[in-house]
């Protein structure tokens, strides 16, 4: 027997059709969860066939739409997979309600989309003890960034007629049926096509793996010849046949429950997705390898073999840092390729303030739950900011910490070892009255004074990461991610040829105490604020902020990213060398006797 049903979710109307099977004892339940742009209602679909085989085998089957999808309640534009998780979990609950069901023998299946909810659903509820994919979706922000233009617009037509909204993606990063998955109750089947263009069959691997990795039954079978949907008429039969055979035995009165062992992954550390993330990740390494890298990614340490040609009386250099809250920008907007440049390039810049080149980097991502997508995003970044300034990425570590970073979220911190030569260490030593002070410009914030910044614009303006500002010719969030500039390349040959007596990095505290931290006994220098052009991003800021131009000065680098301090004689060649190799410059001061201090004229 088919009837319409409907329920609600959310106060929204669901609307579905029950087959219930003619039979006097309780029923097994099972649900079926359709595609991205399926509905129920398709008369020819495979889950119509699949729930009248279902029915006709004595078990009770609820196909349904979800909400902004055929029949039921709400526009396409606002459907989210969470949204579509909580549909799907609702239609259990509303299954498991219905009489002549047997509430502990319930089982759900999903293609595609549907595939990456239903799992979601059977890792998340205790209702579910078997559960079936087809082709599902293994990781929603890697699958959907293939049909997203970069610098898409929304509502975005995804297909003929259906309007994505803004919502729909800025939750992917977060949505993990993978690892969610590993938390269910029942044995898992998935089903693939070998020929699915859309989804091609070893994506799946990563459920089968994930599943074996925490002790849950699993079986997977590609099918030969089948496409994603199992369009053609044998295909089909073959996969009809498969789950329902499969659902009849794991759902039977009196069938056993699997035994599940506990796992690290119970706990929310998945080994096992970190293990094929490492792997994925030599290929970038190599990229940055140079002739002293002894060994490859995945030992306990990184070997660098210590040889040092032209450098007399080497010093080894090190400086560690972190991004810091430009992280939350980066989650916030969904782009992780730019951080890594930014731990690479600040600390590189930390340590040729003292007259090093650096030789090799080591990362380290902290997160709570493992995203392969983030982690070669990142790592991708660091990789080719190491290999623009020569130095080697020869490690890091990758943790996966579920009690100590929100959904979404991570740290980036990174190491960087460099050498000198002893007699060109550079610390300001020779700095003396009469000299002049250059300054380098930045592009934008750089790594610093995040906290004050997204304050300022989420909070007090009331922005998104997607508001245009015309002052700034850019959105929010490609102002403030800007990737922090790397002065190496430029300034290295100015070292070598000895024309530079002090260098500041110009980071928290901005010039004002950056600047004073390389002056000798004695000394102070004197700048003109007015001696370079402060950029829009940070006139606003202040603006919004009624900011102080003491305190901007201390919080922001307000358009210098880097300070020299050079002889007098010396800092027109500088600023001529600089200029040619595409920076820009500026004389902002001078230095005059004093305190150590930084003084604004």
């Amino acid at each position: 027997m088919e009837r319409p049903v409907t329920f609600e979710n959310q106060g929204q109307q669901i609307v579905g059709i029950l087959h219930m099977p003619e039979r006097e004892t309780p029923a097994p339940g099972v649900v079926l969860c359709h595609g991205f742009t399926g509905t129920k209602s398709e008369a020819h679909w495979i889950f119509v066939k699949l729930a009248r085989r279902l029915a006709a085998e004595g078990m009770a089957v609820l196909r349904f739409d979800f909400r902004g999808s055929g029949d039921s309640a709400g526009e396409f534009k606002d459907v989210t997979i969470s949204g579509e998780v909580s549909d799907a979990r609702r239609a259990v609950e509303f299954l498991a309600e219905q009489p002549g069901v047997e509430r502990t023998r319930l089982g759900i299946v999903g293609l595609s989309l549907g595939g990456c909810v239903a799992a979601s659903v059977a890792g998340e509820s205790p209702l579910i003890g078997a559960t079936v994919l087809w082709a599902p979706v293994h990781d929603p922000d890697v699958v959907f960034a293939r049909f997203l233009p970069e610098h898409v617009a929304f509502p975005h037509e995804f297909a003929p007629g259906m309007l994505l909204g803004r919502a729909f993606v800025d939750e992917l990063p977060h949505i993990d049926p993978v690892a969610t998955l590993t938390k269910t109750r029942g044995p898992v089947l998935i089903l693939h096509g070998a020929n699915d263009q859309s989804l091609p069959p070893d994506l799946s691997t990563s459920y089968a793996e994930a599943l074996k990795a925490a002790g849950v039954p699993c079986e997977r079978e590609v099918i030969e010849g089948a496409d994603h949907t199992f369009s053609g008429v044998k295909d089909e039969q073959i996969v009809i046949e498969r789950t329902v055979g499969w659902l009849r035995k794991h759902l039977a009165a009196g069938a056993a429950a699997p035994v599940r062992k506990a796992t690290y992954a119970d706990a929310g550390v998945d080994i096992a997705r970190a293990s094929v993330t490492k792997e994925k990740l030599k290929a970038l390494v190599r990229q940055s390898y140079t002739p002293q890298v002894l060994g490859d990614l995945g030992a306990f340490g990184g070997l660098f073999a210590a040889e040092f040609p032209g450098v007399a009386d080497p010093v080894l250099v090190a400086s560690t840092d972190s991004v810091g809250t430009k992280l939350k920008v980066a989650v916030m907007a969904n782009k992780h390729d730019t951080v890594g440049a930014d731990i690479v390039n600040h600390c590189v810049n930390d340590i040729l303030v003292m007259g090093a080149r650096p030789l090799f980097f080591l990362d380290y991502i902290g997160m709570g739950r493992h995203s392969s997508h983030v982690v070669l995003d990142i790592v991708a970044g660091v990789a080719r900011a190491c290999a623009k300034v020569g130095c080697a990425l020869i490690g890091g570590e990758t943790a996966e910490l579920p009690d100590m970073y929100r959904p979404g979220e991570y740290d980036l911190a990174g190491t960087v070892v460099g050498v000198v030569g002893r007699s060109r260490i550079l610390q300001g030593d020779e700095i003396a009255p009469g000299d002049m002070v250059i300054g380098l410009g930045s592009d934008g914030l750089h790594t610093n004074g995040y906290s004050l910044a997204r304050k300022l614009c989420f909070e007090q303006a009331g922005w998104t990461v997607d508001t245009y500002i015309p002052e700034w010719n850019a959105t929010v969030a490609e102002a403030l991610l800007r990737p922090h500039r790397c002065y190496l390349n430029p300034l290295a040959p100015l070292l070598a040829d000895g024309l530079i007596r002090g260098m500041a990095h110009i980071t928290g505290g901005g010039i004002t105490d950056n600047l004073a931290r390389i002056l000798p006994e004695g000394t102070a220098a004197h700048l003109r604020r007015d001696a370079w052009p402060v950029p829009p991003i940070f006139r606003t800021l202040v603006e919004l902020g009624r900011m102080d131009p003491d305190e901007a000065y201390r919080t922001f680098n307000m358009g210098v990213g880097m300070t020299l301090v050079v002889a007098s004689a010396h800092a027109e060649r500088v600023m001529e060398r600089l200029s040619a190799s595409g920076e820009r410059v500026w004389r902002i001061g001078h230095i005059a006797g004093g305190s150590r201090s930084v003084h604004y004229e």
